[in-house]
């Protein structure tokens, strides 16, 4: 499967996708200000294709579903729009930028209660019977559930300060996976399980394609990890790095994986230059590059490629237990296209950082 087809079907999917996301926020009679930042990430992320709804669609189609233009779309647009919620709650927790004022922040935490409360309700309209509706929104439950107890280990669990408490890798990796499960592994998981239960099919179907789902989630949680240290005067201004923000990982004194790995085995130097942007939010380009060049000589960029390796290999030796289909292969694509993906390229592009970026054949 080639990369271009893959990004075909991605662009494909949103496209159908989208314009039901706006039709349902349309509907809504939400007042401002609330309004503004109950549309912002769903405008703002309209402009790129969305790998949730591709995940969603090929699981559907993998359990021999028909018709996902008309199945699919609704039910996409509520797990994009939960999505966008757990985004906008998390610029509160995380002390966003985009939040000027108390005001705003009260307005993000708003947004997000009234995005998670639309997801709910366009799945409960959906014309499906009520043990499928039950157990979708059963899941939606669960999931939200897990990404809080995420939010909970990353605020107060894998911090710089308790640094000395996870020093042993072992444990260290331990607790950073769970982390990496709950807020976005399990996430994927529930979006497969959606596809297949909405076809009826197989539940080894929907074990196999969970499985996948949830290691595709731990690739994503690598990623971003690694994205947070790609400075915004770099080529990869996208919409994800708009609301990111840039070494805020940091800035929040949180134990993400580059910065745990540096602060174990970099230099005194390398340690410095992280630790000296604790609790900052004014740092500099120059700042935030040197901090790129601490974590890429500790070594950090290249075991976190090969935890991305290791993690890509596994889901698609999971993947493959399914039958051979066209909508098999686009998602073990996906997998590779997520050890590959923009933040990768420029930290090897623009930084050296070395590590196999070959894309595996499907």
């Amino acid at each position: 499967m080639s990369r271009r087809e893959y990004f075909e079907v991605l662009k494909e999917t949103s496209k159908v996708v989208t314009p039901f996301v706006f039709q349902y926020l349309e509907r809504e009679d939400f007042q401002e200000p609330t309004k503004s930042f109950v549309e912002v990430l769903p405008k703002r992320r309209a402009k790129n294709p969305r790998l949730r709804d591709l995940l969603l669609r090929l699981s559907y189609e993998v359990c021999e579903g028909k018709d996902w233009e008309r199945v699919i779309p609704p039910y996409a647009a509520a797990i994009e729009l939960y999505n966008d919620s757990t985004y906008i709650i998390n610029w509160f927790l995380d002390g966003k930028g985009e939040l000027q004022t108390k005001d705003d922040e009260k307005c993000a935490v708003n947004a997000g209660f009234l995005l998670r409360e639309l997801a709910q309700r366009i799945i409960q309209e959906q014309d499906a019977i009520k043990e499928t509706t039950l157990e979708i929104i059963c899941g939606l439950s669960d999931v939200n559930s897990r990404i809080y107890r995420a939010q909970n280990i990353d605020l107060f669990g894998l911090t710089v300060d308790n640094f000395d408490q996870v020093r042993d890798e072992r444990e260290f990796l331990e607790i950073y996976y769970k982390k990496g499960r709950l807020i976005c592994g399990d996430f994927l998981a529930w979006i497969a399980d959606v596809g297949a239960i909405l076809t009826n099919g197989r539940e080894e179907y929907g074990r196999i394609l969970r499985d996948f789902a949830t290691d595709v989630g731990t690739g994503l949680q690598l990623t971003n990890d690694a994205g947070d240290f790609v400075p915004p005067n770099k080529r990869v201004k996208t919409v994800d790095k708009s609301y990111k923000d840039q070494v805020t990982d940091i800035a929040n004194g949180r134990l993400t994986l580059p910065i745990w790995y540096c602060l174990k085995h970099g230099t005194d130097k390398q340690k410095g230059v992280l630790l000296n942007l604790v609790g900052r939010r004014d740092a500099t380009i120059e700042e935030q590059e040197r901090a790129v060049y601490a974590v890429r000589d500790s070594g950090a960029f290249n075991f976190i490629i090969s935890e991305a390796n290791r993690t890509e290999k596994r889901s698609r030796e999971t993947l493959h237990q399914l039958p051979k289909s066209r909508a098999r292969d686009l998602l073990s694509t996906m997998a590779s296209v997520i050890r590959t993906n923009k933040f990768f390229v420029t930290l090897r592009d623009e930084y050296g950082v070395r590590g196999d970026y070959s894309v595996s054949e499907a």
